[in-house]
């Protein structure tokens, strides 16, 4: 029947089970999983947990709780708050693991979760213990590798590990990406590249493949395809210790304390007109914002920066929504670290803060034309670079924006 989607169906005939056995660990793990289809993460996860106090010795069911918990369809692996999302799962795996110490799967699942969220000695140590359960696990085995060269230790063991994923997987293109990364890491970028391009080939727009390969080009020192492959990189679902490294190489790359950049009107169907420019200066009252624009709505226009390097539309629903790609604004996620965003008074004060990435609103003459100034007292132009710039159709109204209707990259 859930298969089927038949989950009215589902629903019925695990009611009738349970009535029949109250304790039947598989119909609470059934339960869950249809609850979760419907979107109810919550009492979907508390299937999972009565199912788990039944029998705690079922993986797939620890690893079900654990997806209810941090849904992927609303979590991102780049949001700012990814860290502390992904370190709310480790007890739960560690819980999992205690009573599941030889399950592979378990420690490499673990592992992904640390990595994710930045914490590579945990991944690192747990990734080594999938391998001793499961010593040719070959995403265990790429991984082991992978966080080693992240990290720049002990390269020359994870030599040895991806010596044997060559004789195990030469064509893969993820043990291709990990053995490229490890040459570039290793101080071999062009050989590193070549196991590089041919993993993207088989990854097509991987962001992890992308900054690899940022990276290699930056050691060759060929500027221009080093900001190519960061930025591309950037626009991807990347774990926030690359994307803090990819912006790092930016700067290193291209110092700068200002910048002018082009600014076209964006729409539901992507980028259009050239409106003007916006120039980004650092001074000692912050980031100086000017425009020098023509063509927007007269009035107030909110102004943010937004997470991602694009300015490319997206679909939410059935509707094309202009520059959504670009992500939330920055700064956004910080301010609600530790906040129960389902408690009324935490959302009622939100709408009275300001993220660090919002500016005064621009304003715009009765033709369209700006000349403004305004300032971010809390930015850099280094924290900026691999982000967006967005204007939006008239002023914030309770931490709302309107419509975004223009749009530059911050390269």
């Amino acid at each position: 029947q859930i298969q089927a989607s038949d989950l009215v169906g589902a629903q019925s005939t695990l009611d009738s089970i349970l009535r029949a056995a109250p304790d039947f660990a598989p119909a609470y793990y059934q339960r869950g999983i249809i609850l979760y289809n419907l979107g109810d993460n919550e009492n979907a996860s508390r299937a999972f947990n009565r199912s788990l106090e039944l029998d705690p010795h079922n993986t797939a069911v620890w690893l079900a709780l654990m997806g209810s918990v941090h849904d992927h369809r609303t979590h991102s692996h780049t949001s700012q708050s990814a860290g502390q999302d992904h370190q709310s799962l480790l007890p739960i795996f560690d819980k999992a693991i205690a009573n599941n110490p030889n399950s592979s799967i378990l420690f490499y699942e673990k592992g992904i979760t640390a990595y994710s969220g930045g914490e590579l000695d945990i991944a690192q140590t747990t990734f080594d213990q999938s391998l001793k359960l499961s010593p040719f696990d070959l995403p265990s085995l790429v991984m082991s590798i992978i966080v080693r060269a992240d990290k720049g230790v002990e390269l020359a063991y994870a030599q040895r590990l991806s010596e044997v994923l060559i004789a195990l997987a030469p064509e893969n293109p993820a043990i291709q990406d990990a053995i490229g990364w490890l040459k570039i890491k290793s101080d071999k970028p062009q050989e590193g590249l070549e196991y590089l391009q041919s993993a993207l080939k088989g990854m097509n727009d991987d962001a992890a493949v992308q900054f690899h390969i940022g990276i290699g080009y930056q050691k060759l020192k060929d500027i221009d395809s080093a900001l190519s492959y960061l930025l591309q990189a950037l626009r991807g679902e990347l774990p926030a210790h690359l994307a803090d490294s990819a912006r790092a190489a930016l700067n290193t790359m291209q110092p700068t304390t200002s910048k002018t950049l082009q600014v076209n009107q964006i729409n539901g169907f992507g980028v259009g007109n050239r409106l003007g420019t916006i120039s980004l200066k650092d001074t000692k009252d912050g980031l100086q914002v000017t425009a020098q624009l023509n063509g927007l709505p007269p009035g107030q226009n909110g102004m943010h920066f937004h997470l991602k390097p694009t300015c490319a539309a997206g679909t939410e629903g059935d509707q094309k929504i202009p520059g959504l790609a670009a992500g939330g604004h920055y700064g956004h996620d910080h301010l609600m670290m530790g906040m129960d965003m389902s408690d009324p008074m935490h959302a009622e004060h939100m709408k009275n803060m300001k993220p660090k990435g919002d500016l005064p609103p621009l304003m715009t003459d009765a033709t369209g034309h700006s000349d403004a100034t305004v300032y971010g007292s809390k930015l850099t132009l280094s924290e900026l670079r691999g982000r967006s710039l967005m204007i939006h159709n008239g002023p914030d109204k309770d931490g709302k924006s309107g419509v975004k209707i223009a749009c530059a990259i911050i390269d």
